[in-house]
């Protein structure tokens, strides 16, 4: 009966430690299993812009990812440290002043293995070129953009009035030379009243880094403006 129990209490022991090697290989497994998720997101009504990086283990469920050594993530040379909730799970996430993030920005990680994994991406804020008037009345909306050098930007554009029965508009749009134009169908869907519009400048790009299970950056900016839309008597 001894020898049966001291047999269970070493497989015990046996499983707990194959085990806990297993856990501890997870939060840092070799790179090939390593997926990237990067979110970078701003609105023109705050002043900062919000950089949030997870990376996935591909190799056990998607499970999120905690580095050993928290300069093992950074953006632009700045290591990043490490927040953790039950939603998210594991995150890298910094809060930097939108005035001066425009332009190009590095983000890398390094594997367990000392190799360096940059990746980057573009920000610019989505300005409209021309401003809207308090009052439109025009069958359609033509919307002007500064000039951006995003590669084919899609802009995202959300029409919401103030009466309940309206469903609104929920449109993307890929802009040509700087414009994009809500035609009258659309128009025509809205109530007479204040109309609220809200744009996102939507780029999500891919991570070409062959040494690892791939990724996606998502990069987002929007602004909101408010007109009131009159419709012309039938």
């Amino acid at each position: 009966m001894q020898g049966r129990l001291f047999f269970c209490f070493l497989w015990t022991l046996v499983f707990t430690a194959c085990g806990s090697d297993k856990k501890a290989e997870s939060t840092e497994p070799a790179a090939v299993f390593i997926y990237t998720d990067y979110k970078v997101s701003a609105e023109e009504e705050s002043d900062s812009v919000t950089v949030m990086l997870q990376y996935r283990d591909e190799s056990l469920e998607e499970q999120n990812i905690r580095f050993a050594d928290e300069a093992q993530v950074t953006l632009d040379g700045k290591p990043l440290g490490a927040g953790q909730t039950k939603m998210l799970g594991t995150y890298y996430e910094i809060r930097l002043p939108l005035e001066g993030f425009t332009g190009k920005h590095e983000i890398m990680f390094t594997d367990k293995r000392g190799k360096k994994h940059p990746d980057y991406f573009l920000f610019e804020p989505l300005k409209l070129a021309v401003e809207l008037p308090d009052t439109i009345s025009s069958p359609d909306l033509k919307l002007e953009f500064e000039p951006l050098h995003t590669d084919r930007p899609v802009i995202r554009v959300v029409l919401n009035d103030t009466s309940y029965l309206g469903e609104g508009v929920n449109k993307a749009f890929r802009l040509r030379e700087n414009q994009l134009v809500i035609d009258t169908t659309a128009i025509s869907s809205l109530h007479e009243g204040p109309v609220m519009l809200q744009c996102w400048l939507e780029s999500e790009t891919e991570t070409n880094d062959p040494a690892t299970a791939g990724g996606l950056i998502a990069v987002t900016y929007s602004f909101r403006r408010q007109f009131y839309l009159r419709k012309s008597a039938k």
